[in-house]
């Protein structure tokens, strides 16, 4: 099911935060938020990542690809 840019199914929710993929993960209940960079132009490159994820793979692919991309941060 997709609005707007929240897509959801059994597994997965997904949404777009201030230039952050935010990947919830239903089965664990935890968030993983994801950014992706460009390093030559330093633009936000991860909703069209992520949308041509989805295309190629589908979307709990997707998720699980991108969630695993998450930096926990230990500071």
């Amino acid at each position: 099911m997709t609005y707007n840019d929240i897509m959801t199914s059994d597994n997965f929710e997904t949404d777009y935060y201030k230039g952050w993929l935010i990947v919830y993960d239903k089965n664990i209940k935890k968030n993983y938020p994801v950014q992706l960079k460009d390093i030559k132009t330093n633009r936000n490159i991860t909703r069209k990542q992520f949308k041509d994820a989805v295309n190629k793979h589908g979307f709990d692919k997707a998720c699980n690809t991108f969630k695993k991309l998450y930096a926990n941060y230990k500071g």
